[in-house]
């Protein structure tokens, strides 16, 4: 029993970091692609990719 509620609250959350994850990035990617200065779009596009692969390597670590 006490596996299927970890298994439940484990689904719960990777539910709810997909709706923030979704949320951050809706509303992100439209304003980098407004960005007129090309210098301060590489920047934001780095800083993007740079929180994902913090993300996973996070994943990595702690959910092994």
């Amino acid at each position: 029993m006490k596996r299927a509620r970890e298994d439940f609250v484990g689904t719960l959350l990777a539910i709810a970091a997909g709706g923030f994850i979704y949320l951050a990035s809706s509303e992100l990617i439209p304003e980098m692609q407004r960005e007129k200065d090309l210098t301060k779009s590489v920047v934001q596009f780095l800083l993007f990719i740079t929180g994902l692969v913090f993300i996973v390597i996070l994943n990595t670590f702690f959910l092994e």
